[in-house]
């Protein structure tokens, strides 16, 4: 029997057939280690695998048969700048790495589709459509499971994944629950899969639960998806106002910045689920949260923000903080095989065509089982566990002309909230495509860029140190918040970043120092702001303390506010030195003097905050002691 070897392991090396199809007939089979394989136009992999482990061992001690490739340790398969239709009714072997743990969700896709005549079907039910029965376990020559190896084994024989409706999935013979199979359907709203009968389309992704009970942020179990290779244009249907699950369709790394260029306009954000300590199917104790990654239209700039961890109940509603507060992962521009993920249109947009194709594949390093580059180091991740991609485009790579600082926001030292402010000279005061991110959702209790209405979890400006940057704070019951600032890159030493309390006037340089504050329950929407100046808000309006004078008189108990410009007033507050409101005027005509009560109100230092009818408000500090 004859055999087609090809075995490299210089990832400088690259198998390349130019200008012509590549054909493979009977058993033969070309085999690739850890590098990539070019085929300029299309493949045939002619015949089918026509046995298995699950039957009987092959002729060759084991090995499957059948019209093959294989790809191991690494190694991808790139075709030219085409449109060509892979045919055949054998296949290319993939093994990818999902949670080894069966209680947390995989965001996955395909790269391969089903072969030609697959499972009875005739081509028309399997043309650029995939089935989850294409999965396969890897297993070694003697028919072992080599958990040792995971991802990195270079075993080519295989057995056919098997289903289960119970809760759990389990491993030898590797057994996938179908109660947490889904997909979304053509109105985006998600529907169970059968994995026989129920097909995907190339482009779309779908959840799937993980194997074994192990810690979601090491180790991988390995799957091996069989069929035949994806290639050429695909396109998937994107709705506005929703999460879109699509993923990387190819047998190579994506170019998520080159498909970004391709679809220029109409891609919002990137969305990518992480997992957290998962201990149960119980939504108690499962956690999670999504990462959310930006790139600019030119494909020169990307941004992110890590997953914001929660536990969430029945409903899908926030209902408490995760063992770890913040996502340990960081979203790349270079996707994965098989690496499923979410993408938001721009808002406005009701729907649109979103569009692969082969030019968006690159060949990127991927590594091994333990998520280990070759200087033993952690590269690039994928949002399963471990290290896929050695990425050296990494987010450390910002160009000079753009300016970043993150904002991180701890709430009773439990769940955590990062922002991210970039800075650039194109940056508008209205929303910009490339640069700026919106939540998914508004927490529980959260905090955010901007106001209720209108929120950011990444934010950008054109840099002016006048510039005021407000914050929007909601919180559901009292509690202790505390603000850091970091990963400053790009900034001048000597530019300070103050958190200014609106309430108190006091500013706070987060490059010295934290500021922490107990705050009640409520939405605090004008009380704090981002600025780079002492006394900046004053300088961007006639509004301020300057046109008013606070008396203390204490012998009758009041304070007298004098209003000598006539301006109209909104209300005026009263504060202590810990931000707690201690009386509220509500002014309902314009005077030259108000007069407050201190009859109940105990002796210190207060912070007056004078607020008028246009919402513009200044402070002063005052001094009760009757």
């Amino acid at each position: 029997m004859n055999r087609i070897i090809i075995c490299l392991v210089f990832f400088t090396s690259i198998i390349k057939i130019q200008a012509q199809d590549l054909t493979i007939k009977g058993d033969n089979f070309i085999y690739v280690d850890n590098t990539v394989l070019y085929v300029n136009k299309g493949i045939d992999l002619q015949d089918k695998q026509t046995n298995s482990l699950d039957a009987s061992m092959g002729d060759d001690g084991g090995a499957t048969n059948g019209s093959n490739i294989y790809l191991r340790s690494g190694a991808q398969l790139i075709q030219g700048n085409n449109n060509e239709k892979n045919t055949g009714e054998g296949n290319v072997s993939i093994i990818v790495g999902g949670t080894a743990n069966m209680w947390s969700y995989n965001l996955w896709g395909s790269p391969v589709s089903a072969p030609d005549d697959y499972d009875g079907k005739i081509n028309s039910e399997t043309e650029d459509q995939y089935y989850l029965s294409q999965i396969d376990e890897p297993l070694e020559m003697d028919g072992s499971i080599n958990n040792e190896d995971g991802i990195a084994t270079k075993a080519i024989n295989s057995r056919d994944a098997l289903f289960t409706s119970n809760f759990n999935s389990s491993r030898n013979p590797m057994t996938i629950s179908s109660r947490w199979l889904y997909k979304q359907d053509e109105s985006k709203s998600w529907a169970r899969i059968h994995p026989n009968n129920t097909s995907i389309k190339k482009g779309n992704g779908f959840l799937m639960k993980g194997l074994g009970n192990g810690n979601n942020h090491e180790g991988l179990h390995p799957y091996d998806f069989r069929g035949k290779p994806n290639n050429g244009t695909i396109e998937v249907i994107a709705k506005g106002g929703v999460n879109n699950l699509i993923c990387n369709p190819y047998p190579s790394i994506l170019s998520l910045k080159k498909f970004t260029i391709d679809n220029a306009g109409k891609i919002a954000q990137y969305r990518f689920w992480e997992a957290g300590t998962d201990k149960s199917h119980y939504h108690s104790e499962s956690e999670g949260g999504y990462a959310t990654l930006v790139i600019n239209n030119g494909g020169t700039f990307n941004s992110y923000t890590p997953a914001r961890m929660l536990r969430y109940d029945n409903g899908g509603n926030e209902a408490g903080s995760a063992d770890n507060p913040k996502g340990a992962k960081v979203p790349r521009p270079f996707i994965p095989i098989a690496q499923g993920f979410m993408v938001d249109l721009v808002d406005g947009k009701t729907e649109e065509t979103l569009v692969f194709n082969n030019t968006q594949r690159v060949f990127k390093k991927r590594v091994g089982s333990k998520g280990k580059g070759d200087d033993g180091e952690e590269t690039g991740d994928f949002f399963r566990p471990g290290k896929d991609i050695k990425d050296d485009e990494n987010s450390s790579s910002i160009p000079k002309e753009y300016m970043q600082f993150r904002l991180g926001i701890s709430f009773n030292d439990k769940t955590t909230r990062e922002l991210l402010m970039n800075f650039h000279h194109s940056a508008t005061n209205g929303f910009d495509l490339g640069l700026e991110a919106k939540p998914m959702s508004i927490g529980t209790n959260d905090v955010l860029w901007g106001n209720e209405n209108e929120n950011y979890i990444i934010q950008a400006f054109a840099y002016d140190s006048k510039l005021t940057i407000p914050i929007y704070t909601k919180l559901s019951s009292q509690d202790f918040i505390e603000f850091n600032a970091y990963d400053f890159i790009n900034i001048p030493d000597d530019m300070d970043v103050l958190l200014h309390d609106l309430n108190t006037d006091l500013y706070y340089d987060l490059r010295k120092q934290n500021f922490s504050i107990t705050l009640p329950a409520g939405d605090h929407e004008n009380r704090f702001e981002i600025t780079f100046q002492e006394n900046s808000k004053l300088n961007q309006t006639d509004f301020n303390a300057n046109l008013f004078k606070i008396v203390s008189d204490n012998s009758n108990k009041k304070l007298l506010v004098y209003n000598p410009k006539l301006k109209p007033l909104k209300s005026i507050k009263l504060y202590d030195t810990s931000g707690k409101e201690v009386y509220n005027l509500t002014v309902n005509k314009t005077s030259s003097i108000y007069e407050i009560s201190t009859y109940n109100i105990s002796n210190g230092v207060f912070i007056a905050q004078i607020e008028s009818t246009e919402n513009t408000s200044c402070s002063k500090r005052v001094i009760i002691n009757k």
